[in-house]
């Protein structure tokens, strides 16, 4: 299929609708909403790559966004909590010069980003009652895809630092994350959807 001008366009405009939702409901949310938004972020990110399927983004984002609502709130609210933890831990190490536990810190925060990056994908598209069964699921296409895990850690670094760069970036900035992360995630997650997902309709 020809990716014309005008494809390109549209599927720009959906980038920035997705962000604009995202950033509303995290700051209406008071970031509590965090979790279940980064879900939605990535559920509609995946179906604009998808070209296959017809994607409505206000539709979709919502839709996805009260799907598993409690268990993405969850989540996010003891990824935030033990982050705020790291975090003093890390301060405490660089005041009181524990260069162990700094490093500890430092590797640790690594590996929590990591899991944060393919976690609220995976909860996207592969959707589970069982939060068990989810971090399970996590924890082994993490850290079976190194390659990917870089990607996705270059993306990030990629968006933040035209952030940095350039402020007016937050209009379209986390909803190209968005994209570029499903880009990286949807050749890992083929067969898996192939194979335990049937071909969703239209909405």
């Amino acid at each position: 299929m020809n990716y014309s001008l005008r494809d390109f366009y549209r599927d720009l405009m959906d980038v920035v609708l997705l962000n604009l939702i995202f950033l509303g409901v995290v700051l209406l949310g008071a970031f509590i909403t965090f979790g279940a938004a980064f879900k939605a972020l990535f559920y509609v990110s995946f179906r604009i790559i998808d070209r296959k399927k017809q994607n409505y983004v206000f539709k979709s984002f919502f839709s996805s966004f009260k799907e598993g609502f409690l268990q993405s709130t969850i989540i996010w609210l003891i990824i935030a909590a033990f982050g705020s933890l790291l975090f003093l831990m890390f301060r405490y190490s660089l005041d009181h010069n524990q260069i162990i536990l700094l490093v500890s810190c430092l590797v640790t925060f690594y590996l929590l980003v990591v899991y944060v990056l393919y976690l609220f994908p995976i909860f996207a598209i592969f959707k589970t009652n069982s939060v068990k069964q989810l971090l399970k699921n996590t924890f082994f296409i993490a850290s079976s895809n190194f390659l990917i895990t870089i990607k996705l850690l270059l993306s990030l670094v990629f968006v933040i630092g035209i952030f940095v760069w350039f402020n007016g970036t937050i209009i379209f900035s986390i909803g190209l994350f968005g994209i570029l992360s499903a880009s990286h995630l949807h050749k890992i997650f083929n067969p898996y959807i192939k194979q335990f997902i049937p071909d969703e309709p239209d909405e």
